[in-house]
């Protein structure tokens, strides 16, 4: 299973995407369950399994910051080289590639490549059956995702990605949504848009300098950006020195 925003269609919709609504004439999965486990994405075992189906196995990230490109004091660095870009991210903050655990940086799936999850330090030790808005909502949790959005897909009213945001030497958009969930009266997974939601969503789109490797033969990646989507409690530091600014503006496409 795919985590790629393409034509319209959501193949995995994010977390935040999801709760809100965001995208147009896409229904929202029950928030409240637990993500389905991933592929395990490893190196073939047999030699003569040919150099295609090696090249579709190998995870290509790089935990090595290159000369002349730096993260601040004990954050951590992480080079997503299929989708070109590289981030920094705090001490603390983990990948969810196979929610509820956490997934050490060699060992990410080569699909989660195409949809990264960081969740801040709050997430972890990561509760059995517990899901990315349980650890959200009960422990004050930022989700962040990292997702390709292809051209020809379309965001709703409430939240269209259009204020400048200047990250490592390029122009993003962004916008910002809150909304609320569950609640006295209200069935777990019921979502409600409201400007004084308990919850709050992120989303910044980012131009991409290369066309991003494929992970299925045949999509069409020309044109693509870098989509950041997050959510967090609305009580949380979203201000523009927040860790979580920090983290998107050194957001880097190469």
């Amino acid at each position: 299973m795919r985590r790629l925003l393409r034509w319209g269609l959501v193949l995995i919709i994010p977390l935040g995407l999801a709760l809100s609504g965001i995208i147009s004439g896409q229904s929202a999965p029950h928030a409240d369950k637990p993500n389905p486990p991933q592929e395990t994405a490893q190196p073939s075992a047999d030699p003569s399994a040919g150099a295609a189906q090696s090249s579709q196995m190998t995870v290509d990230s790089s935990s090595q910051a290159p000369a002349g490109v730096s993260c601040p004091t004990d954050w951590a660095y992480f080079d997503n080289q299929r989708l070109h870009y590289s981030i920094c991210y705090p001490q603390g903050w983990g990948f969810a590639d196979n929610a509820p655990q956490t997934t050490p940086a060699s060992a990410l799936s080569l699909q989660s490549l195409y949809g990264l999850r960081l969740m801040s330090n709050q997430a972890f030790p990561w509760p059995a059956n517990a899901s990315a808005i349980d650890r959200v909502r009960g422990a004050s949790t930022t989700e962040l995702e990292l997702l390709i959005l292809q051209q020809g897909v379309s965001f709703s009213r409430s939240c269209t990605p259009s204020q400048p945001v200047a990250i490592s030497g390029s122009t993003g958009k962004s916008c910002e949504y809150r909304f609320d969930m569950g609640g006295a009266g209200f069935p777990s997974d019921d979502i409600r848009s409201s400007s004084q939601g308990a919850f709050y969503g992120l989303l910044v789109t980012i131009p991409l300098k290369q066309t991003p490797l494929q992970e299925t033969p045949g999509d069409n990646l020309t044109g693509a950006q870098l989509l950041i989507s997050v959510v967090q409690l609305n009580s949380s530091d979203h201000s523009p020195s927040s860790t979580l600014w920090r983290l998107i503006t050194l957001v880097r496409p190469y």
